[in-house]
């Protein structure tokens, strides 16, 4: 019977692992108004959860694929993040308030045929739809 619990909880920690997709690298990005600039991925797993911190310049964010929900720190409203990773993207989802008004966003982030990062948004900030940007990041 331990045999048994020892090979499940084995398993579930290799599920977890292998659920979220590998954006580990070096990567040229260019943003929706025209800008250029340089961002390193590096990728571990902590606990069972997949961290994922992404550098640009001297700005470190850091973002933690376990599901649960946590506050945005030097946000400029009430946000809170969650992120989910699945076989081949990952889900950043935002809600909170910003001066007074809701604020929803989902990005989604996943590799091309060669190995290039896209991330699209979709957000809706006072009950209106803004305009869904796309980032690619060529690696490295």
């Amino acid at each position: 019977m331990m045999r048994l619990l020892f090979v499940f909880i084995l398993s579930t920690f290799s599920l977890s692992v292998l659920a979220c997709p590998n954006f580990a690298g070096v990567y040229l990005c260019s943003d929706s108004q025209g800008g250029n600039y340089s961002s390193t991925i590096t990728q571990t797993i902590v606990e069972g959860a997949t961290h994922y911190l992404n550098t640009t310049g001297e700005e470190q964010e850091l973002f933690i694929a376990d599901g649960q929900w946590r506050m945005i720190e030097d946000a400029e409203g009430d946000l809170k993040m969650q992120v989910v990773c699945g076989e081949k993207q990952l889900q950043i989802n935002i809600l909170g308030l910003i001066n007074q008004s809701e604020i929803k966003s989902q990005t989604l982030v996943s590799l091309d045929s060669r190995g290039n990062l896209i991330s699209t948004t979709e957000s809706t900030y006072a009950g209106q739809n803004l305009p869904t940007s796309t980032e690619t990041c060529i690696k490295q």
